[in-house]
Protein backbone atom coordinates (compact mmCIF):
# COMPACT_ATOMS: atom_id res chain seq x y z
CA UNK A 1 0.00 0.00 0.00
CA UNK A 2 3.09 2.75 -0.29
CA UNK A 3 2.79 4.82 -3.26
CA UNK A 4 5.32 5.10 -5.45
CA UNK A 5 7.74 8.34 -4.51
CA UNK A 6 9.96 10.61 -7.04
CA UNK A 7 10.14 10.68 -10.35
CA UNK A 8 7.15 8.67 -12.44
CA UNK A 9 4.67 9.06 -15.46
CA UNK A 10 0.82 8.75 -14.69
CA UNK A 11 -1.58 6.95 -16.81
CA UNK A 12 -4.99 5.71 -16.77
CA UNK A 13 -6.38 3.46 -18.91
CA UNK A 14 -9.98 2.76 -19.80
CA UNK A 15 -11.35 -0.67 -21.02
CA UNK A 16 -15.14 0.34 -22.21
CA UNK A 17 -18.55 -1.04 -21.30
CA UNK A 18 -21.89 -1.11 -20.18
CA UNK A 19 -22.69 -3.87 -18.12
CA UNK A 20 -22.24 -4.39 -14.81
CA UNK A 21 -17.62 -4.53 -14.17
CA UNK A 22 -17.10 -3.97 -17.92
CA UNK A 23 -16.60 -0.03 -17.44
CA UNK A 24 -12.99 0.07 -16.14
CA UNK A 25 -10.44 2.58 -15.64
CA UNK A 26 -7.24 2.06 -13.89
CA UNK A 27 -4.67 4.06 -12.21
CA UNK A 28 -1.18 3.55 -12.69
CA UNK A 29 2.22 5.36 -11.87
CA UNK A 30 5.44 3.68 -13.93
CA UNK A 31 9.29 4.40 -13.18
CA UNK A 32 11.28 3.88 -16.21
CA UNK A 33 14.50 3.07 -14.78
CA UNK A 34 13.54 2.58 -11.00
CA UNK A 35 12.92 -1.22 -10.78
CA UNK A 36 15.44 -4.31 -10.97
CA UNK A 37 18.44 -3.90 -13.02
CA UNK A 38 17.12 -0.36 -14.38
CA UNK A 39 14.06 -2.23 -15.25
CA UNK A 40 10.58 -0.18 -15.14
CA UNK A 41 8.52 -0.19 -12.00
CA UNK A 42 4.67 -0.61 -12.42
CA UNK A 43 2.27 0.87 -9.50
CA UNK A 44 -1.70 0.27 -9.84
CA UNK A 45 -2.85 2.24 -7.46
CA UNK A 46 -6.64 2.36 -8.05
CA UNK A 47 -9.87 1.51 -10.34
CA UNK A 48 -13.21 3.11 -11.22
CA UNK A 49 -15.17 0.51 -11.54
CA UNK A 50 -19.08 0.72 -12.76
CA UNK A 51 -21.83 -1.10 -11.96
CA UNK A 52 -24.10 -1.29 -14.16
CA UNK A 53 -25.10 0.90 -17.52
CA UNK A 54 -23.23 4.38 -16.26
CA UNK A 55 -23.27 7.65 -18.60
CA UNK A 56 -20.42 9.16 -19.74
CA UNK A 57 -21.05 11.78 -16.92
CA UNK A 58 -21.19 9.43 -14.54
CA UNK A 59 -18.11 7.61 -15.86
CA UNK A 60 -15.79 11.05 -15.47
CA UNK A 61 -17.33 11.36 -12.38
CA UNK A 62 -15.93 8.56 -11.00
CA UNK A 63 -12.78 8.70 -12.95
CA UNK A 64 -12.46 12.81 -11.08
CA UNK A 65 -13.18 11.08 -8.11
CA UNK A 66 -10.77 8.31 -8.18
CA UNK A 67 -7.84 11.05 -8.52
CA UNK A 68 -8.71 12.96 -5.52
CA UNK A 69 -8.78 10.18 -3.37
CA UNK A 70 -5.36 9.31 -4.61
CA UNK A 71 -4.45 13.55 -3.97
CA UNK A 72 -4.57 13.85 -7.55
CA UNK A 73 -5.61 16.25 -10.23
CA UNK A 74 -6.25 15.76 -14.31
CA UNK A 75 -3.51 17.72 -15.21
CA UNK A 76 -1.50 15.05 -13.03
CA UNK A 77 -1.99 12.35 -15.77
CA UNK A 78 0.21 12.12 -18.30
CA UNK A 79 -1.35 9.52 -20.45
CA UNK A 80 -4.82 8.96 -21.34
CA UNK A 81 -5.40 6.18 -23.17
CA UNK A 82 -9.00 3.85 -23.52
CA UNK A 83 -10.32 1.30 -25.56
CA UNK A 84 -11.73 1.12 -29.31
CA UNK A 85 -15.80 1.78 -29.39
CA UNK A 86 -17.93 0.42 -27.75
CA UNK A 87 -21.40 -0.74 -29.29
CA UNK A 88 -23.25 -1.22 -26.25
CA UNK A 89 -25.39 -3.94 -26.02
CA UNK A 90 -29.23 -2.24 -25.38
CA UNK A 91 -30.80 1.08 -24.65
CA UNK A 92 -28.01 2.38 -27.11
CA UNK A 93 -25.23 2.78 -24.26
CA UNK A 94 -22.44 3.34 -26.57
CA UNK A 95 -19.14 4.14 -25.17
CA UNK A 96 -16.21 5.55 -26.27
CA UNK A 97 -13.45 7.99 -25.99
CA UNK A 98 -14.98 11.17 -27.92
CA UNK A 99 -18.08 10.32 -25.35
CA UNK A 100 -16.34 10.17 -22.34
CA UNK A 101 -14.06 13.60 -23.07
CA UNK A 102 -17.66 15.25 -23.83
CA UNK A 103 -18.70 13.57 -20.29
CA UNK A 104 -15.63 15.16 -19.01
CA UNK A 105 -16.55 18.49 -20.56
CA UNK A 106 -20.32 18.45 -19.31
CA UNK A 107 -19.43 17.35 -15.77
CA UNK A 108 -16.46 20.35 -15.26
CA UNK A 109 -18.91 23.03 -17.03
CA UNK A 110 -16.52 23.21 -20.12
CA UNK A 111 -17.11 24.62 -22.94
CA UNK A 112 -17.16 22.01 -26.16
CA UNK A 113 -13.25 21.16 -27.00
CA UNK A 114 -11.91 23.33 -23.96
CA UNK A 115 -10.41 19.69 -21.64
CA UNK A 116 -6.83 20.03 -21.27
CA UNK A 117 -6.07 16.05 -22.51
CA UNK A 118 -7.57 13.85 -24.79
CA UNK A 119 -8.13 9.62 -24.80
CA UNK A 120 -5.88 8.05 -27.09
CA UNK A 121 -7.43 5.22 -28.82
CA UNK A 122 -4.99 2.17 -27.73
CA UNK A 123 -2.97 0.94 -30.79
CA UNK A 124 -3.59 -3.11 -30.53
CA UNK A 125 -2.25 -4.79 -33.70
CA UNK A 126 -1.61 -8.27 -33.91
CA UNK A 127 -0.10 -9.67 -30.78
CA UNK A 128 -0.52 -6.83 -28.52
CA UNK A 129 -2.86 -8.69 -25.53
CA UNK A 130 0.55 -11.33 -25.46
CA UNK A 131 3.20 -8.50 -25.63
CA UNK A 132 1.32 -6.30 -23.12
CA UNK A 133 0.82 -9.47 -20.78
CA UNK A 134 4.06 -10.32 -20.99
CA UNK A 135 5.13 -7.15 -20.21
CA UNK A 136 2.96 -7.06 -17.20
CA UNK A 137 4.42 -10.45 -16.35
CA UNK A 138 8.11 -9.52 -16.49
CA UNK A 139 7.24 -6.83 -14.01
CA UNK A 140 5.83 -9.21 -11.42
CA UNK A 141 8.33 -11.89 -12.25
CA UNK A 142 11.27 -9.19 -11.18
CA UNK A 143 9.68 -7.77 -8.23
CA UNK A 144 8.73 -4.97 -10.31
CA UNK A 145 4.68 -4.75 -9.97
CA UNK A 146 2.97 -3.27 -7.32
CA UNK A 147 -0.97 -3.62 -7.08
CA UNK A 148 -2.68 -1.22 -3.70
CA UNK A 149 -5.15 -4.12 -1.86
CA UNK A 150 -7.92 -1.09 -2.70
CA UNK A 151 -7.62 -2.78 -6.16
CA UNK A 152 -9.39 -6.35 -5.08
CA UNK A 153 -11.21 -6.43 -8.53
CA UNK A 154 -7.83 -6.38 -10.44
CA UNK A 155 -6.06 -8.80 -8.04
CA UNK A 156 -9.33 -11.16 -8.48
CA UNK A 157 -8.61 -10.50 -12.02
CA UNK A 158 -4.76 -11.12 -12.55
CA UNK A 159 -5.08 -14.35 -10.24
CA UNK A 160 -7.84 -15.98 -12.31
CA UNK A 161 -7.36 -14.61 -15.94
CA UNK A 162 -6.91 -18.07 -18.08
CA UNK A 163 -5.63 -15.19 -21.46
CA UNK A 164 -9.59 -15.50 -22.61
CA UNK A 165 -12.55 -13.29 -23.48
CA UNK A 166 -13.84 -14.11 -20.00
CA UNK A 167 -15.46 -11.59 -17.10
CA UNK A 168 -11.34 -11.57 -15.93
CA UNK A 169 -10.25 -9.14 -18.56
CA UNK A 170 -12.03 -5.74 -18.31
CA UNK A 171 -9.62 -4.57 -15.53
CA UNK A 172 -6.35 -6.36 -16.97
CA UNK A 173 -7.55 -4.47 -20.20
CA UNK A 174 -7.62 -1.10 -18.85
CA UNK A 175 -4.06 -1.71 -16.93
CA UNK A 176 -2.18 -2.68 -20.00
CA UNK A 177 -3.74 0.32 -21.65
CA UNK A 178 -2.06 2.53 -19.02
CA UNK A 179 0.57 0.60 -17.87
CA UNK A 180 2.11 -0.88 -21.43
CA UNK A 181 2.09 2.52 -23.00
CA UNK A 182 3.77 4.20 -20.03
CA UNK A 183 6.54 1.47 -20.39
CA UNK A 184 7.23 2.06 -23.91
CA UNK A 185 6.08 5.31 -25.26
CA UNK A 186 9.33 7.62 -26.68
CA UNK A 187 8.40 10.53 -24.81
CA UNK A 188 9.00 9.65 -21.08
CA UNK A 189 8.79 13.43 -19.35
CA UNK A 190 8.57 11.68 -15.60
CA UNK A 191 7.09 14.36 -12.94
CA UNK A 192 7.80 14.47 -9.12
CA UNK A 193 5.21 12.66 -7.41
CA UNK A 194 4.57 12.87 -3.58
CA UNK A 195 1.12 10.91 -2.71
CA UNK A 196 -0.59 10.27 0.29
CA UNK A 197 -2.01 6.73 0.31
Amino acid sequence: DLPPLGEVMIGIGIDHGTDAGTQVATLTAVSRTGGIEGNPRIWVLDQAISDGLTTPEQDARDIIAMLKRNGLILESVDRWVGDRKHGGKRWGGRKSNALLQQGFERELRLPIGALPFRIRTAWKPAGSVFEGSRILHAAMLRGDFFIHSRCKQLIDDLSHWTGDDDEHKHGIDALRYSAVELVTTKLYVPQTLRMHG
